[in-house]
């Protein structure tokens, strides 16, 4: 009678959660909406976010994204290339800038870099910091209500692989949260006339401090290298929100099954999907409980899931009924 009992409460349960649960293709489509591409190369883009400019689908085009023909995604139609978007980040790529001198301490090349995202809904994450490169080196980074100075010394056994503390080559500073635009001047105490036979260039820029690794003599002696090698290893990490300076009181984004929090230092707001449901919470029909079947970790020896979050069948001793 117990069997029989448990067998129709396990029905009406398998019932109710299969008529709730959505399809496995509106799960996957709720990356993006409807009709819209989501891929580009080999990146994810997830609503609000949208690839195509003027074409609806994104939030507003302030979210709106393009791939090019080689399959780079980039934001809008500027050059800020975009590695990956997640819920509350995104990874972009770096730019470097540099001065190199000769013996007599006179520039012989050179490059600034500069990054606006004032009209954007990105702002510098503070998992990025201002590193500078030399043995005869200051940089200056500036933005609105904001300037760090970060100096770079060394001669030539003072060289310190991996160590950043400015005392060895390389230097680095943080930022403040919200950071929305910036600019680098890179300058040199002595024009490198002391220190050109193993140092010629100065370098600095803004990146991912986890990503970096000072490498020490073979970075101070080869700029080219340095360069390519942190391009291609060293993003910028991007903090986005929505709405702007609106907070949840305003919010109007949030879709069901999940909630809204504040960004309470920069303004703007999240929806984030509540516990026990994924999905995205930004596109109808919203956050969709999550299926525990798919994961085998919760059924024990000699018992099945069934959907949702039933078990059934004979557990092990240890575990709690």
């Amino acid at each position: 009678m117990l069997l029989l009992y448990t067998l129709v409460l396990v029905t009406l349960h398998l019932t109710m959660v299969s008529s709730l649960r959505p399809p496995n293709d509106t799960l996957q489509s709720s990356i993006g909406k409807e009709g819209c591409q989501t891929q580009c190369g080999n990146v994810t883009v997830p609503y609000p976010f949208g690839i195509g400019l003027g074409k609806g689908c994104s939030l507003d085009e302030s979210f709106d994204l393009s791939c090019d023909s080689t399959e780079k995604l980039f934001y809008k139609s500027s050059n800020i290339e975009i590695y990956n978007i997640s819920d509350f980040e995104a990874r972009v790529a770096n730019s470097i800038g540099y001065t190199c001198y000769n013996q007599q301490g006179n520039v012989t090349q050179g490059d600034e870099t500069c990054s606006n995202l004032l009209t954007t809904p990105f702002s510098f994450s503070q998992k990025n910091k201002f590193i500078v490169i030399g043995c005869d080196d200051f940089g200056i980074i500036s933005g609105t209500n904001f300037s760090s100075t970060c100096w770079a010394m060394c001669g030539n056994n003072e060289v310190s692989d991996r160590n950043c503390s400015g005392i060895g080559g390389c230097c680095q500073t943080s930022i403040p949260k919200g950071l929305k635009h910036y600019n680098i001047e890179h300058l040199s105490m002595g024009n490198h006339t002391k220190v050109q036979s193993f140092n010629p260039c100065g370098m600095s820029f803004l990146g991912e401090v986890d990503s970096f690794m000072f490498l020490g003599a073979s970075d101070l002696n080869n700029y080219r290298v340095f360069i390519n090698r942190t391009l291609s290893s060293v993003p910028i990490v991007l903090d986005w929100v929505i709405g702007g300076n609106r907070s949840c009181e305003e919010a109007t984004e949030c879709k069901g099954n999940s909630f809204c929090k504040d960004d309470v230092e920069i303004g703007g707001y999240h929806c984030i999907c509540k516990e026990g449901y994924e999905g995205n919470p930004y596109l109808d029909p919203g956050c969709q409980q999550i299926d525990e079947c798919n994961d085998n970790s919760h059924c024990k020896d000699n018992s099945s899931c069934i959907g949702g979050n039933v078990f059934i069948g004979h557990r092990s001793n240890n575990s709690k009924t």
